[in-house]
This record gives structure tokens, sequence and C-alpha cells, in this order.
């Protein structure tokens, strides 16, 4: 495991999946994706899924996933640690931001969402998020 941290978030790196922890505060927008995909190009080299462990209070732009999966290729699966009851508001407004087949959830405890990217990761054939993404632009 190796811990990157930004002025804006702490990215905990493991083999397969990310955890991310957004500072309190933060509004999580498009200024910050270029920081954020370089972090994770040159540190996610196999399929990973990306867990946000919602410890703190920040706003997130949902469209920023999309570019995401769009220029990351390896970017496989996302999911919420919540801490309360948004679990389902999160997710849901997240998923008009990305395709159909992008797996997403929500979790109330770090372990679930870590076994379930750990399954998503293991069991999805391995399409890139960005042909994903190049699929569902065309059926639009």
């Amino acid at each position: 495991m190796r811990i990157i941290t930004t002025s804006f978030a702490q990215f905990e790196i493991h083999q397969f999946l990310i955890i991310v922890r957004i500072n309190e505060g933060v509004d999580l927008n498009k200024s910050y994706l270029n920081e954020i995909i370089r972090i994770l190009k040159l540190n996610m080299i196999h399929p990973f899924g990306w867990i946000s462990d919602k410890i703190n209070s920040y706003s997130v732009d949902p469209s920023i996933f999309n570019r995401l999966i769009r220029e990351v290729s390896n970017f496989m699966c996302f999911c919420n640690v919540v801490y309360g009851d948004e679990r389902k508001d999160l997710t849901t407004v997240g998923r008009a931001f990305c395709p159909d087949n992008f797996p997403m959830a929500a979790f109330h405890t770090l372990e679930d969402a870590k076994t379930w990217v750990n399954h998503t990761i293991h069991s999805r054939p391995h399409i890139p998020a960005n042909q994903a993404y190049r699929s569902y632009i065309q059926r639009l």
C-alpha cells in the first residue's frame, strides 16, 4: 500500500483498488481532474476500482467520472462508502453520468466496499472502461 496526499485528498493505492478520501469542504470539480488522472495513470497499472471513503463532507461534480472513465482505460468500477442515509442518492446521481454497464455501488463499511471491488475486478471481463464509454456514446 502507498499513500499519496494532495492539497485536496488522500489517495490510498492498492494493487487493484484505490481508496480516496476527499478533504473536508472541498468542491471536487474539473479543476482537479488532471492531477487525479496523473495519479491514476502513474500508480494504477492493473484494472482497478475506485472507493470514495466519505469520512468528510465535500461536494463532487459527478461529470468528472465521465472523463475519468474515458481517459483511464483500466478504471473498472466505482463505489462510495457512506456513513449515513445518503447511500442511494450518491449512487443514483453518479449513475446518470456513467455508461449503463459501468459497475457502481454504495456501502456502509469500507470492508464491504473492498470485497465488492475485488469481486467486480476479478469477475468482470476486462473491457477497458474507455471502450465501454465509446459503446455507450454510440448508443445515444
